[in-house]
């Protein structure tokens, strides 16, 4: 058995190099010499004809129906580098699509999420983010719960919860279990949204802007933090409820129109 594996690998290797030179491989047969490790030519064919096939009297026919072809093609796994195509085709970059496909069971749950949330762009950026934090940490404990996911994902970005409390409610939920929208809920997570968050949030901008004299200066003097600084007085006001990209707009808008 270890000469036919010498021999074979032997001969598929010199008809790759063959083939690759742009050769052509001759059909003949050769006979496998161990000793000097080569396979040698014993003699040539001009047709298939000369070898002589006949038929194997205890065997049957077989035959493979066009459709038990299409099973066994469907059925398949799909390889790595037409996976990472694919996902660079819905808009992921080629290193966290390479990323996603480092296993079977990543890119499997990765899919089944994305469908689900008809996102994949934000669903990489979760998976290859929280997932793999918390998966890393939890190892076979960890549960591949794609609707837990999805559901965290669309509340953050059809704007009802913000990005921190999307990576705290999916952290408990993966760690202790805890019940996503009664969590959410509970704790009043949920962002005031329409009029309602405009009006709030302009108030609490006002009243932390008038707290903070000091900061609105250094805004002026063209020190960007400062804006960050009352940014953050804001979402403590709002205690989880306000929307972050609507506060930032907000107390950008406020400190542009001072004088």
């Amino acid at each position: 058995l270890a000469s036919i594996r010498r021999a074979i690998d032997y001969e598929s290797k010199r008809q790759i190099a063959l083939i690759e030179s742009g050769g052509v491989v001759e059909m003949e047969t050769l006979r496998w010499d161990d000793v000097n490790g080569k396979a040698i030519v014993m003699r040539s064919k001009e047709e298939r004809a000369d070898y002589r096939y006949f038929p194997e009297p205890d065997m049957g026919m077989i035959v493979i129906s066009e459709e038990e072809i299409c099973k066994v093609r469907e059925s398949m796994p799909v390889f790595r580098r037409e996976r990472i195509k694919k996902y660079e085709a819905l808009g992921i970059p080629e290193a966290s699509a390479a990323q996603l496909t480092l296993s079977k069971r990543y890119a499997d749950f990765f899919e089944e999420v994305a469908a689900l949330t008809n996102n994949p762009v934000e669903t990489a950026k979760w998976m290859l983010g929280e997932v793999t934090r918390i998966e890393g940490d939890m190892k076979e404990a960890f549960a591949w719960d794609a609707k837990s996911l999805s559901k965290v994902i669309v509340l953050y970005t059809n704007g009802k919860i913000s990005l921190t409390s999307a990576k705290e409610v999916y952290e408990l939920n993966c760690r202790q279990g805890v019940d996503i929208e009664e969590y959410l809920k509970e704790n009043n997570l949920y962002l005031i949204t329409g009029d309602m968050q405009d009006k709030l949030v302009r108030e609490a901008a006002l009243a932390a802007i008038s707290e903070n004299p000091e900061s609105v200066a250094d805004y002026k003097k063209g020190r960007d933090r400062a804006m960050g600084y009352i940014v953050g007085q804001v979402m403590k006001k709002g205690r989880g409820s306000f929307d972050p990209r609507v506060v930032s707009r907000v107390v950008k808008e406020l400190l542009d129109s001072m004088d």
